[in-house]
């Protein structure tokens, strides 16, 4: 039988939350969510042949079942998840050319070398559809490995290149509709742990699913099932004030919402839940540059590092002011370093950018429902690929401060006040499944009509910040200190998280992960030719990073 005349079975309908990510990347909105790790291998692990990756994907799938699901009708409004017979593994392994790192004078240097060395090929996985969903599962991992030039070279001696053992990037690239930020953390532990532990991960599921090891080939079973998607797992309650303002909104004609009658501060409606400040910072209005040639629209990405002293003085500083946690502090941070980034009239089209509107990302597994043993497996989130996700929204004034006096103990009361006030608000949406937003996607009939009938509009938010927390693989750490022996070698010392160009979203994202123990790395990211700055957008992003870095380092104590 032809690979695309396979059989396949049918899993179920898509969610609400997936239909609308199922379709975003169907009209090329949002493509590729990448969450990356950079490997050490034991030495003389063949880095450069796909098939040295097989079975530990092999694991991944089996661990993961939304890993071996396909998107049947990717363009309607009734998408469904269904199982190819067989996974060609070739499909889903991507190893580049070896990237070369100068030497580097210190480690925060490497860091940037390194991180900026590889963006190119990040902006890239980036900005890929993924083909043919209705057959090939749409996710992959590109390989990126890294040789370093050493300085100890003379004027008769060729630079040495290294190192050893085998050092790469691995970019686990997936559409939205598959997972969450979170879920690209499940994924690289789940694969470090089939790398680290080969003899135990492989062998249940290479006897069933391929002929070999190395065979490119993955038959899938029947089970486990897919996770029911979110609004299946739990109920989602929407009250009558959050569900009556997006939906009355929608009805209205534009002229009467805009309307000093249903603008005032008595009554206001609004197409949606984010926060509207007509003197907000929102960039120019969302746009996709060509639907007849997809590859004009292209992401930017910059980078900011924060050291393990300046995560640990953070985090440190944090406690010391009782509520706060560093995720709110963060946004301190940003909406400084944005601040002194952004004049007072950086919108053309609003008289004033005196304001920011924040979405931050909310994981809500811990809210789910726990399942005895016999269906942990199959419906228990912890651990999960999948979409388990909402949002929270915040409106945040200006901040003129100096990004190096941040957090100071002295004079930075409100500054501390905006943290512990933020911390509440994220606290208190993620510990409930009331008005969540994703609740209000089943009122929705129509997300094609809705996704482009949105292209042309205002941005309703100015950044949007996603924290995934610490990554720590499992076994780290155990007594004695001996978890990288009983690894073989393997080891995951530096993460990175970092979204795609997002048409109809927010101007920037702030994507953050940490290696617990290690560097914090920010990922600034954004569609280019949207931002309406003047002047470079790469060169604007980068000085907006540069200020994070400071306003980091302020806050930690740590200069």
């Amino acid at each position: 039988m032809a690979d695309n005349e396979q059989r396949y079975v049918s899993l179920r309908p898509a969610g609400t939350s997936e239909k609308r990510c199922i379709m975003r990347h169907a009209l090329g909105y949002y493509r590729g969510l990448v969450v990356a790790g950079r490997y050490t291998a034991p030495e003389g692990f063949p880095l450069g042949a796909k098939e040295s990756f097989y079975p530990a994907l092999k694991h991944c799938i089996s661990t993961h079942p939304m890993l071996s699901a396909a998107i049947k009708g990717e363009l309607t409004e009734a998408p469904e998840l269904i199982r190819p017979e067989t996974i060609n593994l070739r499909n889903h392994v991507e190893i580049t050319q070896p990237v070369t790192i100068p030497a580097p004078a210190d480690d925060e240097n490497d860091t940037h070398a390194e991180l900026e060395a590889i963006k190119p090929l990040l902006c890239h996985a980036h900005d890929q559809q993924f083909p043919d969903v209705s057959r090939i599962p749409p996710w992959k991992i590109v390989v990126i490995p890294i040789t370093t030039t050493t300085n100890n070279t003379t004027a008769n001696s060729a630079p040495t290149h290294g190192p050893t053992p085998p050092t790469f990037w691995l970019l686990f690239s997936y559409s939205h509709s598959h997972g969450d930020g979170p879920s690209g953390l499940s994924f690289h532990r789940t694969f470090l742990s089939a790398l680290r532990h080969p003899s135990t991960t492989a062998a249940p599921s290479t006897a069933t699913t391929s002929l070999s090891p190395a065979d490119p080939t993955y038959r899938t079973q029947p089970t486990p099932a897919l996770l029911p998607p979110i609004e299946q797992t739990t109920t989602l309650p929407v009250t009558w004030p959050f569900l009556l303002l997006p939906v009355a909104s929608s009805y209205l004609p534009s002229a009467l919402r805009q309307s000093s009658l249903f603008t005032s501060k008595h009554l206001f409606f609004r197409a949606s839940v984010t926060p509207h400040r007509p003197d907000a910072w929102t960039a120019l209005p969302t746009s996709y540059p060509d639907p007849s040639d997809p590859t004009r629209l292209a992401t930017g990405v910059a980078v900011a590092v924060a050291a393990p002293a300046t995560v640990r003085g953070m985090l440190k500083r944090c406690r010391r002011h009782g509520g706060v946690k560093l995720t709110g502090a963060l946004h301190g941070v940003i909406v400084r370093a944005l601040s002194a980034a952004l004049p007072p009239n950086a919108n053309a089209s609003s008289p004033s950018s005196s304001s920011f509107v924040a979405q931050t990302s909310i994981d809500l597994r811990r809210l789910m429902p726990r399942f005895g043993a016999e269906l942990a497996g199959e419906r228990n989130w912890d651990g999960a690929v999948g979409l388990c996700v909402s949002a929270a929204y915040h409106v945040f004034a200006r901040d003129e401060g100096d990004v190096e006096a941040v957090g100071g103990d002295g004079g930075e009361d409100v500054f501390w006040h905006r943290a512990r006030e933020t911390t509440r608000c994220l606290a208190e949406r993620a510990s409930t499944l009331v008005d969540q937003p994703i609740g209000l996607l089943r009122y929705l009939k129509g997300f094609r009509a809705w996704l482009e009938g949105q292209v042309g509009r205002e941005r309703e938010g100015s950044y949007e910040v996603s924290n995934l927390m610490a990554f720590e693989p499992d076994g780290q750490g155990e007594e004695g200190g001996e978890g990288e022996k009983r690894g073989g070698g393997w080891e995951v010392g530096r993460m990175l998280f970092s979204q795609p160009a997002n048409v109809t979203g927010p101007a920037v994202n702030f994507n953050i992960v940490t290696r617990k123990g290690g560097d914090m790395v920010i990922t600034l990211t954004w569609q280019k030719g949207v931002l309406g700055v003047e002047g470079d957008e790469d060169v604007w992003a980068k000085g907006v990073c540069e200020g994070l870095e400071r306003g980091m380092r302020a806050l930690a104590g740590v200069q």
